[in-house]
C-alpha cells in the first residue's frame, strides 16, 4: 500500500500504545528500525514552542516525539484521512504520486487542546545505496477536535461486501493477479492472527489492538490496488463494465482508508 499511509498509521498506533503504557519507548525500538521508515533517511515532527522550557519548537524524530506527547499530557492519536480539495484527479488516481490521494494527518488530543501535522514527502537522493531516499517532515496545522473513524466492525461488515463484489468483477474480467489481492484481503478478514499476513507485521506492537482492528487494517493493505502504470488504476472497460469498475474501484479506496481511520483510532 502508499507507504505514507504505512507510516502515518504506524506512528499514531505505537504512539497510543506508549501512552497507554502497552509499551515502553525511549531506547531506540521503534525509531529508526521500524519497517514504516525502511526507505527514509529522516523522519522529523514539528513539537508545539508551549511543550519546551526555552519557548522554541524543535523538530525531533517520531519516537522522541510520542515521548515527549506524553509528557505533555497528551490522552491519546488519531489518524484523520479526509478527501482531497483537488477534483482535477480522483483520489484513487492521485494516490499513485507522492503526497497525493487526500489529505492525511495525525492528531494530538489532551489538555482541551488538539494539535495536528500533515506529513511532508521530498526526495533526498534517489541513488542512495541503502535505498533510504525520503526526507519526511511532518508539519503542524490547524484542526478541530472530532473522533475519527466508525467501529471497526462495521468496517469490515462494508469492505467485506465490496472484496466480494470487486474480487467477483476482476474474475470476470479474467485478471486473476488483482482477484488474488482481493481474495487476501478477504482472508485477512476472518483470520485469526491477521498481523501474521501483513506486509508490515511491525505496524502494531505485539498484543495491541483488537482483532477486528488487527483484520481490517491488514485487509486494507492487501486491497490498496491503487497505484500508477500496471496497476488497477490503469484499466479500461467498455459500457455497464467500466461504471461497475469505477463505482466498485471509488467505494474500496473510501473503504480502504476508512479501514486505516478505524484500526488506527481504535485504542
Amino acid at each position: 500500500m502508499q507507504y505514507e499511509l504505512l507510516q502515518l498509521v504506524c506512528i499514531n498506533v505505537w504512539g497510543n500504545a506508549h501512552i497507554k503504557g502497552a509499551v515502553r519507548l525511549g531506547n531506540g525500538e521503534f525509531y529508526p528500525t521500524n519497517s514504516c521508515f525502511l526507505y527514509c533517511r529522516e523522519v522529523l515532527i514539528s513539537t508545539p514552542s508551549s511543550f519546551h522550557p526555552d519557548g522554541d519548537r524543535k523538530d525531533i524524530n517520531p519516537e522522541s516525539w510520542i515521548i515527549e506527547m506524553k509528557r505533555n499530557g497528551v490522552s491519546r492519536l488519531q489518524v484523520r484521512l479526509g478527501s482531497s480539495d483537488e477534483r482535477l484527479i480522483e483520489d484513487r488516481h492521485a494516490a499513485a504520486f507522492c503526497g497525493g490521494g487526500g489529505s492525511r494527518r495525525i492528531e494530538a488530543i489532551g489538555k482541551g487542546a488538539v494539535h495536528a501535522w500533515s506529513p511532508r514527502w521530498t526526495l533526498s537522493d534517489r541513488d542512495d545505496p541503502e535505498e533510504r531516499i525520503w526526507k519526511v517532515a511532518y508539519l503542524m496545522t490547524s484542526t478541530s477536535p472530532r473522533r475519527s473513524g466508525p467501529d471497526p466492525s462495521s468496517v469490515k461488515d462494508a469492505l467485506q461486501s465490496n472484496l466480494g463484489e470487486i474480487e467477483a468483477f476482476a474474475r470476470g474480467q479474467k485478471l486473476f493477479n488483482f482477484a488474488y489481492c482481493f481474495r487476501s484481503a478477504l482472508e485477512a478478514l476472518e483470520s485469526d492472527d491477521p498481523i501474521a499476513l501483513s506486509y508490515s507485521p511491525d505496524i502494531v506492537p505485539p498484543g495491541f489492538l483488537g482483532v477486528e482492528a488487527r483484520r481490517i487494517l491488514v485487509a486494507a493493505q492487501k486491497a490498496w490496488v491503487f497505484g500508477g502504470m500496471g496497476s488497477w488504476n490503469d484499466l479500461g472497460f467498455e459500457g455497464e463494465d467500466q461504471k461497475r469498475y469505477d463505482c466498485l474501484s471509488r467505494e474500496l479506496y473510501a473503504l480502504c482508508n476508512l479501514a486505516l481511520m478505524a484500526a488506527a483510532n481504535s485504542e
